[in-house]
């Protein structure tokens, strides 16, 4: 806010600012920025990075589609992410990346796959 400006050698000139005026910016949900998919021994792995403005995660979901012929015994999972989300967000090494945040959720198969 400027409440004077000078313009030397003259006078000081003082705006006339009668009215100041708030916004309110909402903030954006979590948003992905880059997913992959990376095989591992007995399963996968969904890594993603993404921001989240508030620097809050709650959870994560997760929705499989089975290939035709095959079948799933959970076709979505829901993964908390609270308390992890918490740590990382309240942790010196968050700090220089804002709502920057990565995140590697890994799956285990069980059964017949290919």
């Amino acid at each position: 806010m400027v409440s004077a400006l000078s313009n030397p050698p003259r006078s000081a000139i003082t705006p006339n600012i009668t009215t100041l005026t708030a916004v309110q910016v909402n903030a954006d949900p979590p948003s992905i920025q880059s997913i992959s998919v990376v095989q591992s021994a007995g399963g996968f792995a969904v890594q993603l990075a993404g921001v989240a403005d508030t620097r809050d995660l709650t959870q994560a979901t997760v929705s499989f589609q089975p290939a035709a012929g095959s079948s799933l015994t959970s076709a979505q999972l829901t993964v908390p992410l609270s308390s992890a989300a918490s740590a990382w967000f309240a942790g010196s090494g968050a700090a220089s990346h804002g709502g920057q945040f990565s995140l590697t959720l890994p799956f285990t198969l069980y059964g017949t796959y290919r």
